[in-house]
């Protein structure tokens, strides 16, 4: 579903997302430009930070734009990209209850109360960016954040490879800069003063 797909691709927040028209899609640099939210049912000229977003459109999610535009009966410039049938932008509420939550149940995802939400999608790939690039940054730069603190301290989570790399890493650099030959604890205990 290009819903979804586009979601987990640009991290956006949902009312991002079901702002977006067709005129914020850039088709030859495949690139979306945010500029709105959708606030409770109202179109919002700017993002949850005010500033404009720019996110790269993938071959994936473009294949899949140009085939959602495709097919749908709104194409114009000025259409939401993803909307009911009437048209009208997508109420988030309603997907999360009859389409995100079922398919997270079909799924056997457990999820708790205001946990597994469309934001799960946010930090998801603010902690793959980080897993396979290795760079904060990077991650702080995909998510739209203006504070590192924001983007370390709550959306990128550390996992059992993270824990291990970090092992790994200490122990190869100290093992570099140990001694070779260690005293051995009776020679250490026969110079302690009583």
């Amino acid at each position: 579903m290009p819903f979804f797909l586009c979601l987990a691709l640009t991290t956006l927040r949902i009312g991002e997302l079901i702002a977006l028209h067709w005129s914020d899609v850039d088709w030859m640099r495949r690139k979306l430009t945010v500029t709105k939210t959708l606030w409770r049912g109202r179109l919002r000229h700017s993002t949850k930070t005010d500033v404009e977003l720019l996110k790269h459109i993938p071959e994936v999610l473009f294949e899949a734009l140009t085939e959602l535009r495709r097919r749908s009966p709104f194409k114009a410039d000025s259409d939401f990209i993803f909307c009911k049938a009437d048209g009208g932008p997508c109420d988030p509420d309603w997907v999360r209850e009859n389409v995100l939550y079922p398919a997270m149940d079909r799924a056997a995802i457990d999820r708790g109360k205001r946990t597994h939400g469309f934001h799960i999608f946010r930090h998801t790939g603010g902690s793959i960016v980080r897993t396979v690039t290795g760079d904060m940054k990077l991650a702080q730069l995909q998510l739209g954040h203006s504070r590192m603190s924001t983007t370390s301290g709550i959306y990128v989570h550390t996992n059992e490879q993270d824990i291990q790399r970090a092992g790994e890493a200490l122990a190869e650099t100290i093992a570099k800069v140990l001694p070779t030959k260690l005293p051995t604890n009776r020679h250490v205990l026969a110079h302690q003063p009583n």
